[in-house]
């Protein structure tokens, strides 16, 4: 390990430098691509890249993210768009048929509206049609597992030093396999990510709870860990979006 960390997640939703910019609304490509050399020259393994799949946005690159994993041990898993964020604000349209690709690409104001649930599920794009447009390019993906994976589907191009991996939630609902509980940045617990419910930590431990004390904590959460979602269904989260629940 490297000062305690054995390894990194890098949300990385495009390879290209003017999408980056309008999908990020900050930073930079090249930083995010030398943090991930640097990961990767430090031995920190797996480095995994989490790539959210959107319909018109950043789904012709789905073969290029993959070509990435036969030249670095790089695991790219991509990931369904998830609508856990219920704007109400409907003052957006945001229309799938119009959607975004080049300069204009999701432009608009830093702290402007966002998307809403209805524009989230017109955006998502299966991941068994971002699997057959690698293949189609690519050539036939292999299964493949690596540790820590949870519930990724996970597959690797014949040679390739990296894998392949995708995180249907939507459409192929891996709730069953899921091992997850997500601490907040302001010290909750969420048994699922993809539904609403969280358990203070953060006071108990500020208020001098015993180690067992937290331990029982833990165990309520993982114990009330919902069976599935049901955003297929039409489930809305309101709670929270996922810049107030953090990776």
């Amino acid at each position: 390990p490297i000062s305690g960390l054995h390894r990194v997640n890098v949300s990385l939703d495009t390879l290209q430098a003017d999408r980056f910019t309008a999908i990020a609304r900050r930073g930079n490509l090249e930083g995010v691509q030398s943090g991930i050399n640097a990961a990767l020259t430090a031995g920190l393994t797996p480095v995994k890249i989490n790539c959210v799949a959107m319909k018109g946005v950043n789904d012709d690159e789905a073969a290029a993210f993959a070509k990435w994993t036969l030249a670095e041990p790089v695991h790219v898993r991509f990931i369904e768009l998830m609508p856990i964020r219920w704007n109400l604000d409907e003052s957006v349209d945001l229309d799938a048929s119009s959607v975004f690709r080049g300069p204009s690409l999701l432009a608009q104001p830093r702290g402007g509206a966002m998307l809403d649930d209805l524009q989230m599920r017109r955006m998502r794009i299966d991941s068994d049609l971002l699997k057959a447009s690698i293949e189609a390019e690519c050539g036939p993906l292999e299964s493949a597992t690596i540790l820590t994976n949870g519930p990724a589907r996970t597959f690797r191009l014949p040679g390739g030093k990296g894998t392949v991996g995708f995180i249907s939630q939507i459409s192929n609902d891996l709730c069953a396999n899921c091992n997850r509980i997500r601490l907040t940045s302001d010290g909750f617990l969420r048994p699922c990510l993809m539904a609403d419910g969280e358990l203070d930590v953060r006071t108990p431990m500020r208020s001098g709870a015993t180690d067992d004390n937290l331990a029982a904590l833990f165990e309520t959460v993982v114990r009330t860990k919902p069976e599935r979602h049901y955003l297929a269904e039409g489930q809305k989260v309101l709670s929270r979006g996922m810049s107030a629940i953090g990776g």
